[in-house]
């Protein structure tokens, strides 16, 4: 079976299929294994606290939680942090893509025309590769570049706990959504004030 990644954005879509280790611009052929890598400007992100919970309880009581802060929303997922500080309960964030009726349209029309395999933001990615990586222990506010834009994603031991989309990559602008997003870290005690904040640029050229 065929692979290959589609990329979603409110005005861009992209396509490569994969030749032995190497992906490659293009479609594949109808019925390929996809993974959809959608990057929308209204993810979001809520911090929770969630009883300490195992098995099918758990996952029920994640679905209910997401259903009641993100109703009628599709894409949406929870991911445990830590234990919280009080010893009751676990400290997680809830994700969601509204993405509209677009992105609703794009997903359902690739699903009748191939296999989707898993559907993922550019934040879950990143996550990923620093586990991959084992990068652990580490709280780093990534700038990631995309063909949406510029993604500033808050990484908290390999989760992400905040992804902003900002436009395209500029020196002054950038550096003013950085300062504004560490800003909104401590306001929303992702970070303590004071704490230096680890800052990697990634698919961003020295001279940039």
């Amino acid at each position: 079976m065929q692979r290959m990644v589609q990329y979603l954005a409110a005005h861009e879509s992209r396509s490569w299929r994969l030749e032995g280790r190497a992906l490659v611009p293009g479609e594949a052929a109808p019925g390929a294994a996809v993974v959809v890598v959608v990057d929308y400007a209204d993810e979001s992100y809520v911090l929770s606290k969630l009883p300490t919970m195992r098995g099918g309880d758990a996952a029920l009581l994640r679905r209910r939680r997401l259903e009641r802060e993100f109703p009628g929303v599709a894409l949406a997922a929870a991911q445990p942090l830590r234990r919280s500080a009080d010893g009751e309960g676990t400290d997680t964030v809830m994700i969601a893509v509204p993405g509209g009726q677009g992105l609703q349209e794009a997903l359902a029309t690739l699903a009748a025309e191939h296999a989707v395999r898993a559907v993922t933001t550019p934040a879950l990615l990143a996550g990923e590769w620093m586990r991959r990586a084992r990068v652990r222990g580490r709280r780093v506010l990534v700038v990631l570049p995309t063909p949406a834009g510029v993604r500033l994603i808050f990484l908290d031991d390999g989760r992400p706990t905040l992804s902003r989309l900002t436009g395209p990559l500029a020196p002054q602008a950038t550096a003013a959504e950085l300062a504004r997003t560490v800003q909104y870290l401590q306001n929303t005690q992702r970070v303590t004030r004071g704490e230096a904040v680890e800052l990697w640029f990634w698919g961003v050229d020295d001279a940039t």
